[in-house]
This record gives C-alpha cells, structure tokens and sequence, in this order.
C-alpha cells in the first residue's frame, strides 16, 4: 500500500509561479487565468452577437426537474 505524506494544512500555497516581472501564488495565478478565459468568451460573444442577435442566454434554472440516471 502506498504512503501518502501530506502537509499540514496553513492556509497559504508554497506553489508559486516566478518570472523576471511577477512572482505569482498558485491562487493567483489560477484566478489571473479564469478571467483571462471570461474576458475572450465575452469578446468571442460581443463578435458573435454581431454576426446572429439570437443567442442564447444564460441557463440559471431549468423548468422541469432534472433527475440523475
């Protein structure tokens, strides 16, 4: 059976991401990149919006149950 050896839990991530201009936390990085990929989906939007005014619109809530199989 593997041994697993896991740090105790600080709070803060020893991941870090470094250049010669940044030195970033594994958090912050993570995050700089999810808005990165929303800004180019709302501009990929904004051009397809465009092209076709019939897109869809965003799903919160469905109208009939939706049951796991």
């Amino acid at each position: 059976m593997p041994e697993f050896h896991c740090r105790p839990y600080t709070g803060k991530s020893s991941k870090r991401w470094i250049n010669e201009r940044r030195n970033y936390s594994f958090t912050e990085i993570l995050l700089y990149n999810m808005r990165h990929v929303q800004h180019h989906t709302g501009q990929l939007n904004f051009l397809l919006g465009q092209i076709n005014h019939d897109l869809p619109v965003w799903v919160s809530q469905t109208k009939i149950d939706l049951k796991k199989t």
